[in-house]
């Protein structure tokens, strides 16, 4: 899956809202989400989600999606 990304960055789904400008693809049972910065043509893989752990920690509490100014401890 890595491949078809570089191959063709543009191929993950468009994000909106506070994650504008980056995208993500599904890749069984995981979510990898990552930037393409068309001027300089370079890929940032940012996170690399479970849905299975994004449920346990909403469980326990803790945010799903963490901006940059938030920190966990």
């Amino acid at each position: 899956m890595v491949m078809k990304i570089l191959q063709d960055p543009e191929v993950g789904k468009p994000m909106r809202f506070d994650r504008k400008g980056t995208r993500e693809i599904y890749i069984k049972p995981f979510r990898l989400s990552y930037i393409y910065d068309k001027n300089r043509d370079i890929l940032i893989f940012l996170d690399f989600m479970s849905k299975l752990l994004m449920q346990k920690e909403c469980n326990l509490g803790y945010p799903k999606v963490l901006n940059k100014t938030q920190e966990t401890f």
